[in-house]
């Protein structure tokens, strides 16, 4: 087989594939078409290539790498996952590698940092250092030398339930770089010890929300590097029988779609202490926390992710999302809960939410009891709002998009103004005196 044939097949297989994800998809914008397109040809490209590979003769010249053997291929919707008994400088150059760091984003430090930094070197700390962003606190995009395109040095969440969103949130960075092919470690099963069947788990919800809420355009194949014996059979296993996806976040438990649920949190929970931490990190004057609850809105949440990833290709700003706080009384909070945020129009006719719960302490009122919510905003690219604005302005950057949010100082926002319900997830209400 010579590279013109190779390469013809590959035109046929990358075309076929584009005009297959034309007729399935629905495209809003030509823009959204464009970059599905790109996505199918550098997808079936990278699998004729590989093909391609491994039916060419062999030469001293062009002998690669050993690929491993020990391998696993499973299917989660329209990606693929390998499980590869292996280190990731084993595997053919993928596009982008993921590298599990501490907050610290000291590549000293963990084993796999290490090999990195011995295959590229020190100018991959050094890089790693130059690209901090605070709005971005939880991963950093280096180069990946001949390793990779790139590598996304990524901190996982101290908080178990809070690693399936996560995750989630990294693979759709991997898919917004275009990464076809990405390769990671069994996350968390080093250092943090967290159990091989726990971690795979993490994986497979974020694959599945991924799908779900996003349906990637470029993202093709993740595989996941499993060097010992004991985390490659984990896997394997858990991906071999996973259990029924509900849709939502495993900690959720059972969901009844139609139902919506607000769960006590018992206070010996992570999940509780997190949420108060968060909570009296300003100060607010409070005397004593009487509950916190878990709101479970499935319909609201399936709202507040679609428009989450509607946003994720426009925002020009690194942050999508914040955790910001809204004080309010009984019987908002019982509306807010059932998807109605009451505007405010102390910085324009939207909903309004503080940085702080500091601030938001004095629209709590006191019932006797107070009570205030922890929430998930889209607050995007902003603006500097005032009381009149009805909606946020176009953003005149030769486009028809507008900004996502207003905010009381453009330079360091403490208070955020959204005007649309899906844009706001109430995570957490706070009940205390």
């Amino acid at each position: 087989m010579s590279d013109a044939d190779g390469f013809e097949d590959i035109h046929r297989f990358s075309k076929d594939a584009a005009f297959k994800k034309f007729r399935e998809s629905k495209f809003g914008t030509l823009d959204l078409f464009s970059k599905r397109l790109n996505g199918a040809i550098k997808q079936e490209e990278s699998k004729a290539l590989e093909k391609l590979n491994k039916m060419r003769p062999q030469t001293p010249r062009s002998v690669r790498p050993s690929t491993p053997t020990t391998r696993q291929s499973f299917s989660i919707g329209q990606i693929a996952v390998e499980i590869l008994k292996c280190s990731i400088t084993d595997l053919p150059k993928p596009d982008i590698i993921i590298n599990s760091v501490g907050t610290s984003f000291d590549l000293s430090k963990a084993k796999m940092s290490r090999v990195l930094l011995s295959h590229i070197g020190p100018k991959l700390q050094k890089e790693c250092n130059q690209n901090t962003n605070p709005s971005t606190p939880n991963y950093r995009v280096t180069s990946g030398g001949k390793l990779s395109n790139c590598i996304i040095h990524y901190v996982l969440p101290s908080a178990r339930y809070r690693i399936e969103e996560s995750v989630m949130e990294l693979l759709e960075k991997c898919d917004a770089l275009d990464g076809v092919t990405v390769a990671m470690p069994a996350l968390g099963t080093g250092n943090r010890q967290i159990p091989v069947k726990e971690s795979a788990r993490f994986l497979w919800t974020a694959i599945n929300l991924l799908n779900r809420y996003r349906n990637p355009t470029t993202l093709n194949c993740i595989k996941v590097a499993a060097f010992d014996a004991n985390v490659y059979q984990g896997f394997v296993e858990f991906f071999n029988s996973p259990p029924k996806f509900t849709g939502f976040p495993t900690h959720w438990g059972n969901v009844n779609r139609g139902e919506c649920r607000c769960v006590p949190l018992n206070s010996e929970l992570e999940e509780f202490k997190e949420v108060i931490a968060a909570f009296k990190a300003s100060k607010p004057d409070i005397k004593e926390i009487l509950q916190v609850e878990r709101i479970q809105n499935p319909g609201l949440y399936k709202m507040y992710e679609g428009k989450r990833e509607d946003m994720v290709d426009k925002v020009k700003s690194s942050f999508v999302e914040r955790e910001l706080f809204h004080g309010t009384t009984k019987a908002t909070s019982d509306l807010i809960i059932q998807n109605d945020f009451i505007a405010a129009t102390m910085y324009g006719q939207g909903v309004y939410f503080a940085k702080t719960s500091k601030y938001s302490h004095r629209y709590a009122i006191p019932e006797p009891e107070r009570r205030m919510f922890l929430v998930k905003v889209l607050t995007g690219d902003f603006v500097l709002g005032n009381t009149d604005m009805k909606e946020p302005p176009a953003k005149n950057d030769g486009t028809s998009d507008a900004y996502h949010s207003l905010v009381n100082d453009v330079s360091d926002p403490t208070i955020f103004v959204v005007f649309n319900d899906a844009s706001a997830y109430p995570k957490y209400r706070i009940t205390y005196k």
